[in-house]
């Protein structure tokens, strides 16, 4: 699964540059705060086609069908498995018809017994932003009316760094393939989904990441893992 990850950019605008897209008018165009520990229920950064435009916009993490009864149901619907996203109810459609980028420059991943989870942080090895292949949708709520846009991540096989930790990572897109992640054909962009191929590094950080409560610059910092504390 994919349960964490970090975005250290804190300018919408150079986001929207790298991605080659439009900041929605709904997303503020000041600077934010870096984030190095974004979790499920969350407001993330995604990437999805207006017409022929790109648009930066916000959503939140864990998807709400539209034709879901409330709006409890993301919390299980965080991550979608490349295997079967074509074909499960709640994901086929949007398959078709609601792809989308989702920014990071890290992302987490958990080894161990329950009691002691060691999390690594996984990056490209240049260090630069990348895709997470997503899934969104909008639902509106019965009760007032108003509409709220969620986000899934899709997963796939681990590459071989990434399968020493964990047996699972999110889809990953080159940067050359994210043009059609969010345009090509249902067959074209299911091509995509496989585990990244590209030079990644990979280190252990603090087990204070397992908390969300916690988000500042040292939970990516390099640590020993010997020196990790058994409990918080």
């Amino acid at each position: 699964m994919c349960g964490r990850f970090s975005l250290k950019e804190a300018e919408v605008r150079k986001v929207a540059v790298r991605f080659r897209a439009t900041v929605d008018a709904r997303l503020s165009a000041e600077p934010m705060r870096p984030r190095y520990n974004i979790a499920p229920t969350q407001n993330v950064l995604a990437v999805r086609m207006e017409g022929e435009e790109r648009i930066l916009g916000s959503l939140k993490w864990g998807l709400v069908p539209s034709w879901a009864k409330d709006a409890s149901v993301g919390n299980q619907m965080t991550n979608a498995r490349a295997e079967t996203v074509r074909e499960r109810l709640a994901y086929r459609q949007l398959f078709r018809t609601r792809r989308c980028l989702v920014p990071c420059d890290a992302f987490y991943e958990w080894t161990g017994e329950r009691a002691a989870k060691q999390p690594y942080a996984f990056a490209r090895a240049d260090g630069a932003l990348f895709a997470i292949a997503g899934l969104w949708d909008a639902w509106s709520d019965p009760q007032s009316g108003s509409v709220l846009e969620t986000v899934t991540l899709i997963t796939t096989q681990p590459n071989a760094m990434v399968s020493v930790i964990h047996d699972r990572m999110p889809a990953i897109l080159r940067e050359a393939d994210e043009e059609a992640w969010l345009t090509d054909t249902p067959d074209a962009a299911a091509a995509l989904l496989r585990p990244f191929g590209g030079e990644m590094r990979s280190w252990p950080v603090s087990r204070r990441l397992n908390s969300a409560r916690f988000d500042d610059a040292s939970l990516i910092a390099p640590v020993r893992v010997s020196e990790q504390p058994e409990l918080f």
